[in-house]
């Protein structure tokens, strides 16, 4: 069983498309061998997951597309871990209204080309980790904290004038103090 009333997608090979919208609270290691093989995406939505999910979502080594909608997660950090998300070009993080610090280790997500941070008002900068996606092309941070586009428009140094170039911003809906 994946999830309680949830059984396992192992043996839906041509399933290459899942969306989630049930609270799960975790996902244990074994996870990943419940998921079918050829999982391309990934949608979780009110999952409430309470603990780190990228160690392992980062096992799902199909895994193209990964969209952590509203409250899909529900704690202040995230990391992901050296090595993981080999094939992860999409990442789209709306809504994480708990995070406060994402970091990306070396190595992770070669081929991520597009990130999305919408209104996740508590993160206050972009992790230092981005300097190593080679193949990113597109950060688009859409209702976020003041202090956050503060940063990405401040933060000194050649390596960034990249970041910043590729950047994008929307305008928040209201006043953010954070």
């Amino acid at each position: 069983m994946l999830f309680l009333g949830l059984e396992s997608f192992s043996r839906h090979k041509c399933l290459c498309k899942l969306f989630l919208a049930v609270p799960i609270w975790r996902l244990s290691v074994e996870t990943t061998l419940l998921y079918p093989p050829n999982l391309m995406q990934l949608k979780l939505f009110q999952t409430r997951l309470d603990e780190d999910p990228m160690p392992i979502l980062g096992r799902l080594l199909n895994l193209r597309i990964l969209e952590l909608f509203c409250d899909s997660y529900v704690r202040e950090k995230m990391k992901c871990p050296h090595g993981e998300f080999p094939v992860l070009e999409f990442l789209q993080m709306p809504g994480l209204h708990e995070l406060e610090d994402f970091s990306i280790e070396e190595t992770v997500m070669p081929n991520v080309k597009t990130l999305k941070i919408e209104s996740c008002y508590k993160i206050t900068r972009l992790p230092d980790g981005l300097l190593h996606l080679e193949k990113l092309q597109r950060i688009n941070l859409s209702n976020v904290s003041q202090k956050l586009m503060n940063m990405v428009s401040d933060i000194p140094g050649e390596d960034w004038n990249r970041i910043r170039l590729i950047t994008s911003y929307a305008c928040p809906l209201h006043k953010n103090l954070w």
